[in-house]
């Protein structure tokens, strides 16, 4: 190192210290001051770091699906209003939709009125309200979503009154069961029914 860095780092080194005194002796002369200073810093921040989270989710990271710049959602209106009926679809009209599609690799769909941790498990330990979504058969396979252990739901499986089946996230999966692969197949007592895994959704999708 030539003796011109090493001067110039030496003469960096003292001028911040010297910044950095003046600037706690500013401090304890209005503390004050400062105390509001670094609450609206720190609260701008925050807020910085929030919605770039938001924007990061919704608009810049993809999907963590397969193709998602190839995924649509078909809603039967487009308008801003909460009207839930106007984006969604009966099941006979989405089998009449698949039966007639000419322009999708395929369609899938969710139930939307679901409710939030409205099954309630009822064995293995203490009662514990969980978050349950019904889905078609083609669901995971339409987001190119495999799971890490068992196998995806079967087209019997999804009719009306079909054998009851479900899908743990990885999550419950390792909070609850310990990470068990022994779990597929086994049945499950909730309070509407017994239900059978038939697999564990992969931990990276975020399930």
């Amino acid at each position: 190192m030539s003796p011109q860095v090493a001067r110039g780092q030496v003469v960096f080194l003292e001028n911040f210290r010297r910044d950095l005194r003046f600037a706690f002796r500013t401090m304890r002369k209005d503390y004050g001051f400062a105390i509001f200073a670094i609450l609206v810093v720190g609260l701008g921040i925050g807020a910085s770091c929030t919605i770039f989270s938001v924007l990061n989710t919704i608009l810049i990271r993809p999907l963590p699906f397969r193709d998602p710049d190839r995924l649509v959602w078909v809603a039967n209106h487009t308008d801003d209003t909460n009207d839930m009926s106007g984006k969604t679809v009966q099941v006979d009209y989405l089998l009449d939709y698949r039966g007639k599609n000419r322009s999708f690799e395929d369609l899938a769909a969710y139930f939307a009125f679901y409710g939030v941790r409205d099954a309630k498990l009822i064995g293995d330990g203490q009662p514990e309200r969980l978050t349950s979504i019904p889905v078609t058969q083609n669901f995971f396979p339409l987001l190119g979503v495999s799971p890490q252990i068992g196998r995806q739901f079967s087209a019997e499986e999804c009719k009306w009154n079909g054998p009851k089946v479900v899908m743990l996230s990885d999550a419950l999966w390792r909070r609850r069961f310990a990470g068990d692969p022994r779990i597929v197949g086994r049945t499950l007592a909730f309070d509407g029914g017994p239900a059978t895994v038939v697999g564990v959704l992969p931990q990276e999708r975020g399930y």
